[in-house]
């Protein structure tokens, strides 16, 4: 036995070898910042390279690790096993490749639950996406039968260790490069760091100062970062909200369209809407706090940066807003065409609302979106002598989805949408035509929803938790989540407000604003807008929103009117502009950084 488990690490151990560099070249590609707009230097040309190779070697260590619990077995047994953990490895890693092509993030626990709750729903992936990766997939198959072959060649070769130290030796020195231009707050190669899956890269500031390697006093002078906020039990609000209802408590309906994308807006596209516009107060220049769903949402809600997210779901607190109007006595008709667990509304923003409606039943998001809106009708229709609060959201644009060929008025469109197919080269006009078939479905809709309003008696807020984008910074940048420009975080924004005047608005606002706004109207309230929110009166245009906050998934971004500092994971930022190119003539304003810091932890407890 002995002798087999040394035949087999052996083996083991020649095949890592030859498996670490076919997984950096053959399985990962090259990923250079698609926002890299500058010609790498000769030190970034190397940590490119040189981190590709180390670090997805580093991330396959684990599995050869694990790999050694099998070397009792023959060694074909045992060879089936390690090949069978190596094409899981591959698997997983062109998975990651699609996401971080598509998203630009890598695959994390909530894009997971997401894929297993609905993958057709969320992701769009149509059964040519799924042929295309299969025969992907079977390509890089066929190279690791190469590389078996090749590993059984280095079996009694001197080379297998070579390659090894190889590997070792980049591994320790772009650690150690990295280390070290992080001490000088030098983001030369630390830009690069979200290239590559679960890669943490090393700092060692204390140490490198301790030692004389860096000289503190002038690193210092380079420092513009946001450290991540250190988080505690909320404290949320800061203080008792109470309220007074005044005289006349209007209805309040909320009708959001996932995936809005304000430059849509139009009387062809939308001529419904378009129309109502005419008796609303038009918001022209609105900002959601988030570039998804989930941080959308919550800015609207919450009238909080998404950053505070993490510690609302796993406290399940709901907002100010919506306690208060249940206490205050407000029926609660809540209607999400799409499932109100992905993301996990039912356990944050309604978490206190009874017999919510977790997920609907029909076959496609069209027939979901009249479901919601049929149900809506009747719901207010209901004769009852409470108000109510209704929140309607839309799911068919986020899905591109509408009834053909009633709907299908822009043309030509994109059939079958296949994400695995969109690149630079792919004609955008195809896939925004079909998204704007989506959103004539919806106006139609929508028309239905508006007719059957009291509008003598209720308050309409239609907006959206975030854009859409089709490639617009020709950067391979389609649908949201991937960055913060005008086209993923600027959405329509229409408030109608019983006998009040319409009014076009051109100065910026924020989901930030929508609740206090509401709150003020709906009630006397005996609290600072500051003890539950971050945000100002939408009708106030002496308050400064030069830069808000918005977030996504895995970072978060402050964003001004021409330039945006994104913070990814480990406290990393970059500044861009607002075409996405790299920008650092300019630095964030420093009290700027500190009111934002302020805002992404005062409601946690000191």
């Amino acid at each position: 036995m002995f002798r087999k488990v040394t035949s087999n690490s052996a083996w083991l151990v020649a095949f890592f070898a030859c498996f670490v560099p076919y997984l950096a070249i053959a399985c990962y590609p090259f990923l250079v910042s698609s926002n890299q707009s500058e010609p790498l230097t000769l030190l970034q040309g190397y940590y490119l390279l040189s981190t590709q190779y180390a670090w997805l070697g580093l991330i396959a260590v684990p599995f050869m690790l694990l790999s050694l619990l099998f070397s009792v077995l023959p060694p074909r047994w045992f060879k089936g096993v390690v090949i069978a953990i190596a094409i899981f490895m591959l698997v997983m890693l062109k998975v990651d490749i699609l996401v971080f092509q598509q998203y630009k993030l890598h695959i994390n626990a909530l894009m997971i639950r997401m894929f297993f709750e609905g993958a057709d729903e969320v992701f769009g992936i149509s059964w040519m996406s799924w042929l295309i990766f299969i025969g992907d997939v079977a390509l890089l198959v066929l190279g690791l039968a190469c590389t078996v072959w090749l590993s059984t060649r280095l079996l009694h070769s001197r080379a297998k260790f070579v390659l090894i130290g190889v590997w070792f030796a980049l591994l320790l020195s772009t650690q150690a490069v990295h280390a070290y231009k992080n001490a000088l707050y030098d983001d030369e190669v630390s830009q690069f760091s979200n290239n590559w899956p679960l890669y943490y890269p090393l700092t060692a500031r204390k140490f490198i100062y301790k030692h004389q390697l860096v000289d503190e006093s002038i690193a210092s002078k380079n420092r513009v970062e946001l450290t991540n906020v250190e988080s505690s039990a909320l404290n949320y609000p800061l203080e008792p909200v109470n309220v007074v209802a005044k005289n006349k408590q209007p209805n309040v309906l909320f009708i959001l369209i996932d995936a809005w994308r304000y430059s849509d807006v139009t009387p062809d596209v939308m001529p419904n809407v378009s129309q109502f516009i005419g008796k609303t107060s038009n918001f022209t220049q609105h900002m959601s706090g988030g570039n998804s769903t989930q941080a959308g949402i919550f800015s609207l809600f919450y009238s909080l940066p998404a950053t505070y997210w993490d510690s609302f779901h796993a406290s399940q607190t709901s907002p100010v807003f919506i306690n208060t109007l249940q206490q205050q006595g407000y029926r609660m008709g809540i209607f999400g065409s799409a499932p109100l667990t992905s993301p996990p509304l039912s356990r944050t923003v309604f978490k206190n609302v009874k017999n919510l409606t977790l997920q609907r039943g029909g076959d496609s998001k069209s027939e979901r979106d009249q479901e919601i809106t049929d149900e809506f009708i009747q719901f207010q229709s209901e004769q009852s002598d409470k108000p109510y609060f209704s929140f309607l959201f839309y799911d068919a644009a986020h899905g591109t989805d509408f009834p053909e060929p009633d709907f299908a008025k822009f043309k030509p469109y994109w059939e079958r949408v296949d994400h695995i197919l969109l690149d630079n080269e792919f004609d955008a006009s195809l896939y925004h035509n079909r998204y704007k078939n989506s959103l004539y479905y919806i106006d139609n809709l929508i028309e239905k929803v508006l007719e059957n309003v009291d509008l003598d008696n209720t308050i309409v807020v239609i907006t959206s938790d975030h854009g859409e984008e089709f490639n617009d910074h020709k950067m391979n940048y389609w649908g949201h989540s991937g960055n913060y420009s005008d086209t993923q975080v600027k959405v329509p924004l229409y408030v109608y407000l019983p006998d009040q005047q319409p009014a076009q608005i051109d100065y910026r606002t924020t989901h930030y604003d929508i609740v206090p706004t509401l709150m003020n109207m709906l009630f006397d309230v005996d609290a600072d807008t500051s003890s539950y929110s971050v945000g100002y009166d939408l009708f106030d245009d002496n308050e400064s929103r030069d830069w808000f906050i918005a977030g996504s998934y895995y970072n978060y971004a402050l964003v001004g009117k021409e330039t945006m500092l994104v913070v990814n994971p480990g406290g990393h930022s970059q500044q861009f502009d607002r075409q996405l190119q790299v920008e650092d003539d300019q630095p964030v304003p420093v009290d700027v950084i500190r009111s934002a810091l302020g805002d992404m932890s005062r409601f946690y407890h000191r």
